[in-house]
């Protein structure tokens, strides 16, 4: 199968392992990926330890890649493009 990219963003409103900004995520379906993210940095209260999630297509309509999020941008890419 056919990776692509999914994203992860953070807020320095909580205890995120990043002040804002993303992490990419390679996978084959957003479940794959959120498992690798979870693997990287585990569920913080029962809850994904991010703010938000998009898949490639959502996230390139929110305008982040070219200014950021929150001032920041990608800290790390997890997984391998195809």
């Amino acid at each position: 199968m056919k990776k692509t990219k999914y994203y992860f963003t953070f807020s320095a409103e909580q205890p995120y392992p990043f002040h804002d900004g993303w992490v990419e995520v390679w996978a084959v379906s957003l479940n794959h990926a959120i498992r690798i993210f979870k693997d990287t940095y585990p569920d913080r209260d029962d809850e994904l330890n991010c703010e938000e999630y998009y898949t490639q297509g959502q996230f390139d309509l929110t305008g982040m890649k070219k200014d950021g999020h929150l001032g920041a941008f990608c800290h790390e890419v997890l997984g391998e493009e195809d």
